[in-house]
C-alpha cells in the first residue's frame, strides 16, 4: 500500500494551499468518500486490495450504519473503527461532533472521542489529515501546523485489530466497523472453526468478546457471515452476546461484488434471538424431507483419474433444465458416484439471476461421477416423478424469493436448498 503515499501528499498540499490562503478552494473532495476508493484503485493493484480487504466504506453506507445506532455520537462517546482504512467512517462520526474555534482545540476534543487502528501506516496518516481537514471545512480555524495536527490525533494508531485487549476499549460507546472481507488461515476456536476464514468474523468475534457491556455495534459484514452453513457457530456466538437486528443492504458498490448486510446491536448478557433469514413454518415441508441433499463429491483438481470409469458430469456439460439420458464425458473415479434418477443443481447462484437454483434431471442405468460445483438433491423414494417436481418448485417465484432472503452469496449452499420449502 506504499503508492497511496501519493494521494496523501495531495492532501498535504491542499493543507497548505488553505494555510497560504485561508479559506478551503472551491469544489474541494478532501472528504469524498468515492474520491478516496477511486484513488486508491488508480493506485493499488486490484489484487493487494482485495488480499488486503480493503474495499472502503462509501458515503452512503457510511451514514446508513451510523444512523442504526440508538445512542447518538457526541463528546461523550468513545467511537471505535478497528480497521479504519482511509476513516471514512470515523469521519462520518466527526459529523455529529461539535467544532471549537482553532483547530488545534477541536482535533483534541475528537481525539477523546474518535478511535481508530490500521495496520497500513499510509492509512492512518491518510485519516488524520482527512479528519483534520474535515474540521477545517466544518469552520475550525488554523492555528497549528499539519504536523501538529497529526500528532493530536494520537488515538488513532497504526495497530493490528487483533492485538488490541479490552483495556484498551473499556470505556468504547460505540463499535462502528466495515472490517476487511478478506481470507484468513485460522486455528480454531469456539465461534470459528479451523483453517481459512473470513477475516471480518474473526474481527468481530474478538471485539465481540472485550468489548464492555452496554457497547453498541454497527458493521457492515460480508454475506457468507448470514447465511453461510460453515459461520452457523458464529452467529450463534453473537446471537449470545447481542441483542441486534441486521439489515440486507445488497452490492458493496458498483465496484465491488459482494453482497453485504449490517448488524446493529448493543452487548448484553442476555440471548435474544437474531432474524438471520427467512425460514419455513413448522406446517411446511422441505426438500430436505423428500431428498438426500448434498455436494457432488467429485473435485476435478485433486481426486486422481483411478478406479472404474463412469459417466461423469459437471456444471458446463449439464444443459440447464434439461433430463439427461446420455452422456458425453466419462471419468475414473474411485469414490462415492450416484445412482440415478436425481436433481443436479447448479451451485453458482446470483440474486439478480432470474432463477436462483437451476437444475437438470438426471437419468440411466449407470451411476454417475458428480463434480463438486453441483448440487445432488437424491429423492428419497428414488422415482422420476419426484425429481420432476423439484424441478417445477424450483423454477417457481416462490424459490426465488425464498433463496433471495435465504442466501445472497454466489455459491447455494446444501442448507438453503435443504431449506426450501418443497409442496
Amino acid at each position: 500500500m506504499n503508492q497511496f503515499s501519493q494521494h496523501n501528499e495531495q492532501l498535504k498540499n491542499l493543507f497548505s494551499v488553505i494555510t497560504s490562503v485561508g479559506k478551503l478552494p472551491d469544489n474541494s473532495t478532501s472528504s469524498d468518500f468515492s474520491e478516496i476508493d477511486s484513488t486508491l484503485r488508480k493506485l493499488v493493484d486490484i489484487k493487494d486490495m482485495r488480499k488486503a480487504g480493503s474495499f472502503f466504506t462509501g458515503d452512503n453506507l457510511a451514514s446508513n450504519i451510523a444512523q442504526g445506532f440508538t445512542k447518538t455520537f457526541d463528546e461523550n462517546s468513545k467511537i471505535i473503527d478497528p480497521t479504519c482504512g482511509t476513516g471514512n467512517l470515523l469521519i462520518t462520526a466527526s459529523r455529529s461532533l461539535k467544532v471549537e474555534k482553532n483547530l488545534s482545540t477541536t482535533l483534541r476534543v475528537w481525539n477523546n472521542t474518535l478511535i481508530g487502528f490500521d495496520i497500513y501506516a499510509h492509512f492512518i496518516e491518510c485519516t488524520k489529515i482527512r479528519l483534520t481537514l474535515q474540521a477545517i471545512y466544518r469552520g475550525a480555524t488554523i492555528d497549528c501546523k499539519l504536523n501538529e495536527c497529526i500528532n493530536l490525533l494520537s488515538n488513532i494508531k497504526c495497530k493490528n485489530a487483533l492485538d488490541i485487549n479490552s483495556e484498551n476499549i473499556d470505556k468504547a460507546t460505540h463499535i462502528y466497523m466495515n472490517p476487511p472481507f478478506s481470507t484468513w488461515s485460522h486455528e480454531g476456536s469456539d465461534t470459528l472453526g479451523k483453517g481459512t476464514t473470513n477475516a471480518s468474523a474473526i474481527i468481530f468475534s474478538h471485539f465481540l468478546k472485550i468489548a464492555p457491556i452496554d457497547c453498541e455495534f454497527g458493521a457492515i459484514l460480508p454475506e457468507v457471515l448470514r447465511s453461510g452453513t460453515r459461520y452457523k457457530k458464529w452467529r450463534d456466538f453473537v446471537e449470545k452476546n447481542i441483542s441486534g437486528r441486521i439489515e440486507l443492504l445488497g452490492q458493496f458498490d458498483k465496484d465491488t461484488d459482494i453482497d453485504v448486510f449490517s448488524l446493529h446491536g448493543k452487548k448484553c448478557k442476555t440471548n435474544k434471538k437474531i432474524h438471520w433469514f427467512d425460514t419455513f413454518n413448522d406446517k411446511e415441508t422441505t426438500v430436505s424431507d423428500s431428498f438426500d441433499v448434498f455436494i457432488g463429491p467429485l473435485v476435478a483438481y485433486r481426486d486422481l483419474e483411478q478406479g472404474e470409469e463412469y459417466p461423469y458430469i459437471h456444471a458446463k456439460n449439464t444443459p440447464s433444465w434439461a433430463t439427461i439420458f446420455e452422456f458425453n464425458e466419462h471419468r475414473r473415479f474411485s469414490k462415492k458416484v450416484v445412482k440415478p434418477p436425481f436433481v443436479a443443481i447448479r451451485r453458482t447462484s446470483r440474486p439478480n439471476d432470474k432463477y436462483r437454483a437451476v437444475g437438470s434431471i438426471v437419468c440411466g442405468n449407470r451411476s454417475v461421477a458428480v463434480e463438486n460445483h453441483l448440487i445432488v438433491a437424491k429423492p428419497k423414494n428414488n422415482r422420476l416423478s419426484e425429481c420432476e417436481n423439484l424441478i417445477k418448485a424450483l423454477k417457481s417465484s416462490k424459490t426465488n424469493d425464498f433463496l433471495n432472503n435465504r442466501i445472497r452469496c454466489r455459491h447455494l449452499t446444501i442448507g438453503s436448498i435443504k431449506d426450501l420449502p418443497y409442496k
